[in-house]
Order: structure tokens, then C-alpha cells, then sequence
């Protein structure tokens, strides 16, 4: 994964600033070169996130948590340059955009698999449910920079990711309803279970004390029957003096 997010990371780099270039000296009058600059953005975006994947989970949180507020203070600067009028307040919007869309969201939804695949029968649910929420968001985030940019296609990004979003958040409802049917069962048969156990664990305490009480009892029956130490005693005595 590191060497393909390596690769990724690169490329986006070295592609960014031909982008951008071939975007000012068209004066944004051709579709191509957003396109060309807004897949480089994605392309380095996707590789710096990828650099991550393969970290362990407590480590990988961490990470997400320090994109996240880079996210953050990218969205706080563009409000700084909105509210002061600076130029530079469209793209740095771009940015904060593609690198919540690109690097953080990528890195919460390995999160999310990691998490509830484990929690489900079916590994696949996981990952299409997170996969679905990683869609829908980026989607909604895209549409609202399209429709912040007056570009076209902003409004069926957000209709289409809006769409998404519900039907995501009913079908993890229904996993979640699901995983509670489950764990009551799991826990009934645990209980169940629990109570075969005491039931034989008591069986087993009555018999071991029927066996030891017969013991006793046996024991008891063999000390009556057999003559005591001062009565053979006695008796090895007498048949000394007979002997004499």
C-alpha cells in the first residue's frame, strides 16, 4: 500500500503545478483544465491518505484526528481571506475542500471498516455501508464548493449525495437494529448456558455428596463390626495366659 501511495503522492505533486498553469492561461474558459487540476489535487490528496492505511488502528485514529484538524484550520484560514478580501480565498476553499474530501475521509471510513467488520456476520456490509457514507460526504462537500464557485453540476452533486446520505444512515439503522437482534440472542444462549452449567455443577455437588455420606455410612458399619484396639488387646493377653 505504501508504495502505491508513494506513487500517487508523487504524481499528484508533479502534476499540480502544470494544472494550474494550463488553468490561468485558459482563463478557466475550457472544462479540461479543471479537470487535469482537480484530479492532480485528488490524485495527491488520495496518495498522502494511503500513506497512512497501513498503521494499526489506535495509531491510524491519531492520525486522522491531526488531518482532521488540519481540515480545520484550512477552513478557519479561508474565512480569514474571505472576511479580509484577500485574493486567494477560491482556491484555498478548493483545497480545504479536496483535502477534507481526499485525505480525511478516506482515512475515517478504513477507520469505520475496521471497526464494524468485525461486529457483522458479512465483512462486505462494512465495507460498503462505509464506502457509501465516504461517497455521499464527499459528494455533499464537492457540491457545496461547485455551488460556492457558481460551477456547473454543484446541484446534482448535492442531490445525488443528499439521495446517498439518507439511504446510508437508514442501512446502518438496519445494521445496528440487526447487531441488537443478535447480541440479545447471544446473550440469551450465553444465559442459557450459564444455567445448563449450574444445574450440573449442582448434580454434580448432590452426587459427591451422596457418594461421601455412603462413605461415611460404610465407615461407620466397618468400625462397628470390627472388635476395638483395647478389646484386642485384651484378648492377645488372655490367650498369652492360656498358652502359659
Amino acid at each position: 500500500m505504501k508504495r502505491s501511495a508513494y506513487i500517487l503522492l508523487i504524481s499528484g505533486v508533479i502534476s499540480v503545478p502544470p494544472s494550474i498553469w494550463y488553468l490561468y492561461t485558459t482563463d478557466g474558459e475550457e472544462a479540461l483544465p479543471f479537470f487535469l487540476t482537480f484530479g492532480s489535487f485528488i490524485i495527491s490528496f488520495l496518495g498522502l491518505s494511503f500513506l497512512f492505511f497501513d498503521k494499526v488502528l489506535e495509531k491510524r485514529k491519531k492520525t486522522t484526528w491531526v488531518i482532521l484538524a488540519i481540515g480545520i484550520l484550512l477552513y478557519l484560514l479561508t474565512a480569514l481571506f474571505a472576511k479580509m478580501h484577500w485574493q486567494g480565498t477560491g482556491p484555498l476553499f478548493c483545497i480545504s475542500t479536496f483535502f477534507m474530501a481526499f485525505t480525511f475521509l478516506p482515512l475515517l471510513t478504513r477507520n469505520r471498516v475496521e471497526k464494524w467488520k468485525q461486529h457483522t456476520r458479512k465483512a462486505w456490509h462494512a465495507y460498503f455501508l462505509s464506502i457509501a457514507d465516504l461517497l455521499s460526504v464527499s459528494l455533499l462537500a464537492l457540491g457545496a464548493l461547485f455551488k460556492r464557485m457558481q460551477w456547473p453540476g454543484g446541484s446534482i452533486m448535492l442531490t445525488v449525495g443528499a439521495i446517498l446520505f439518507i439511504a446510508s444512515i437508514i442501512a446502518w439503522n438496519r445494521l445496528f437494529s440487526k447487531q441488537i437482534v443478535l447480541r440479545k440472542e447471544a446473550e440469551e444462549k450465553v444465559q442459557k448456558a450459564l444455567e445448563q452449567l449450574r444445574e450440573q455443577h449442582t448434580l454434580v455437588e448432590e452426587k459427591q455428596k451422596e457418594i461421601l455420606d455412603s462413605i461415611h455410612y460404610a465407615r461407620r458399619i466397618q468400625r462397628s463390626l470390627m472388635p476395638t484396639e483395647k478389646y484386642i488387646v485384651a484378648r492377645m493377653g488372655e490367650l498369652r495366659k492360656e498358652k502359659k
